[in-house]
């Protein structure tokens, strides 16, 4: 049924509503329906930019352990073989492309949303990856090489792990309040729009006294 002036009245008699005249109180409800509608259009675009985010942390973290796995065996022949310069060379050269392949998987990561904990476990990767790096092609040490590399990666392993583990949880929680947005989004745009409709309109009213 259409809401008409008289079914506004009959519906709003002992609410303050009725001051507000049918036709404002119409014009205002279509109002807030409108932003509700462009709200949910925003959650909607936020809501895939989080799950592309998710998607990019993924891969490469996942990539992350992978090179880190590589490093370590790469770097463990080459003690076994360092005293070999042709197979030594060899090594190095394949580590300086997981080398810089880590470090380009590290930047990825920092576009993406962290916290202080997150930005702290990829400085001691990237510090860590270069320590090493640099110490397999002869730079300074303050331990035996196989020492610096088993602590080393040891160290790496577990700040690589925290970074899964806590962009995972930050990306959770930031799903988990654009849903809650767009439930309260949705809830509005019912309201709104069933007060539009004299046959659910009592619900309102009764909502707003209520309240």
């Amino acid at each position: 049924a259409k809401l008409d002036d008289a079914a506004f009245r009959a519906l709003f008699a002992k609410s303050p509503v009725k001051r507000t005249g049918r036709d404002r109180f119409i014009r205002n409800v279509l109002i807030a329906i409108g932003n509700a509608v462009i709200k949910l259009g925003q959650l909607a675009a936020d809501s895939e930019t989080v799950l592309s985010e998710s998607a990019s942390a993924t891969l490469e973290n996942q990539r992350i352990t992978n090179l880190l796995f590589s490093m370590d065996r790469g770097a463990q022949q080459y003690l076994l073989l360092k005293d070999d310069s042709a197979s030594a060379s060899e090594l190095l050269t394949l580590y300086d492309g997981d080398q810089k392949n880590f470090e380009s998987s590290i930047a990825t990561l920092r576009t993406l949303p962290t916290n202080a904990d997150i930005t702290a476990k990829l400085d001691e990767l990237v510090e860590s990856s270069k320590y090493v790096h640099r110490t397999l092609h002869g730079g300074p040490a303050e331990k035996p090489l196989d020492q610096i590399i088993e602590q080393r990666f040891q160290t790496m392993s577990t700040a690589a792990r925290d970074v899964g583990q806590g962009m995972r949880s930050l990306i959770d929680e930031r799903l988990n309040k654009l849903q809650e947005s767009t439930h309260s989004a949705q809830q509005a745009i019912a309201w709104q729009s069933a007060a539009l409709i004299p046959g659910t309109l009592v619900l309102v009213v009764l909502d707003r006294k209520s309240t």
